[in-house]
């Protein structure tokens, strides 16, 4: 005959125990949180009646001038933030032409702090330049296309014109004009 165990103790009861000491520890925690929340509001109270109402945050004169450095820093942060917000992809694609052969950029310079780019390509004659400043005054993305300087290079054989354009850039409606060159 073989023997029998039997065992008279609860195997959930040290798990039960561990439960309700994990939970006694907790609402202990969350009381010390409710007291300490409520010495703070009454701190802030006391501190509102004794100022007359106004704002209880008090900025420290140091933490609002800046340095002349850090000012300088500031700037510099913002000028590569600026840079670095600049659309490149949709200006590049606003400025490829549909014929590749007849415009080559040369160089995008935008300024991000006016919102204002400036190209400079070449275009293969002359007559070739008004259709593709229109073409720039058609999308959505520019605005104002001011075309300011021109020159025939005669000293290359084919004799392409060099343009400077400069156009702002930023959103506007169209009224279903298309974009072809």
């Amino acid at each position: 005959m073989r023997a029998v165990e039997i065992d008279f103790q609860d195997p959930w009861s040290a798990r039960r125990r561990r439960w309700l000491l994990l939970l006694a520890l907790a609402i202990g925690v969350l009381c010390a949180m409710c007291l300490d929340y409520r010495g703070v509001k009454q701190q802030e109270l006391e501190l509102m009646r004794s100022t007359g109402g106004q704002s209880s945050e008090v900025v420290p004169a140091r933490a609002r001038i800046l340095t002349q450095a850090q000012a300088a820093e500031v700037r510099a942060a913002n000028q590569v933030i600026e840079a670095l917000n600049v659309p490149w992809g949709q200006l590049v694609e606003a400025f490829e032409s549909r014929d590749p052969g007849q415009v080559a950029l040369l160089a995008i310079e935008p300024d991000a702090r006016k919102r204002v780019v400036r190209i400079t390509g070449e275009v293969r004659t002359l007559a070739l330049l008004p259709d593709y400043l229109e073409l720039l005054g058609r999308k959505p993305l520019l605005r104002e296309v001011i075309l300011l300087e021109h020159q025939v290079q005669l000293q290359d054989p084919q004799k392409p014109v060099r343009f400077v354009v400069q156009a702002a850039w930023g959103r506007r409606e169209l009224r279903g004009q298309s974009d072809d060159f």
